[in-house]
């Protein structure tokens, strides 16, 4: 069984981290300073850094899951759903550019039988898959049944992604098997 995926934020823990002492001092403060001192300094700040962490953890969570590959049964696991690898025939490709550097790829994985799952492939400053990661996902989009999308007005799908990067799609594009495998590639190896 191989495991593709993790919750970014224990990738950016640090960063996360960091932000949740800055949130935990500024509303511990506030917290302590509304109870007149009933609930002390110390586990004011500790409460909220702690609550603020669970909060992130728990929207990157469900924002981007991690599946679970059985190579010899042919089978990948969506959390609570096992399909056939079989079934996934449709990913679409997700690149979202923030402010300042915070940019993030992503890949949802869509079975024929419904359920789906978004990995984080690459991010800043969220981290995506390690380069074991890339490989298990290069190796599971090999395997996998991915079909080419359609052209549509005679673009590729490379041309697509470039569109729909512009567009009010948030650069959501359905690909297939060749853009995918050579965007690994790169990301695997960026000098090749």
């Amino acid at each position: 069984m191989t495991r593709i995926g993790r919750n970014p934020v224990i990738g950016a823990a640090r960063l996360t981290s960091v932000l949740s002492a800055i949130f935990g001092l500024a509303v511990g403060s506030a917290v302590s300073r509304m109870t007149d001192g009933a609930v002390g300094y110390e586990i004011a700040v500790l409460v909220s850094a702690a609550a603020f962490f669970g909060l992130v953890f728990g929207i990157a969570a469900l924002l981007h899951r991690s599946l679970d590959w059985d190579e010899q049964a042919g089978t990948v696991s969506f959390w609570r759903h096992t399909v056939p690898l079989a079934s996934i025939t449709r990913v679409e490709r997700s690149l979202s550019v923030g402010v300042g550097t915070s940019v993030s790829l992503s890949y949802r994985f869509v079975s024929t039988e419904g359920p789906s799952v978004r990995i984080l492939v690459a991010g800043r400053p969220l981290k995506g898959l390690d380069h074991e990661g890339l490989d298990s996902l290069r190796r599971l989009v090999e395997a996998a049944p991915i079909a080419e999308p359609a052209l549509v007005d005679e673009l590729t799908d490379e041309h697509n992604v470039l569109v729909d990067g512009l567009s009010e799609s948030e650069g959501r594009t359905a690909v297939g098997k060749l853009l995918l495998l050579r965007e690994l590639d790169r990301l695997i190896d960026p000098r090749g």
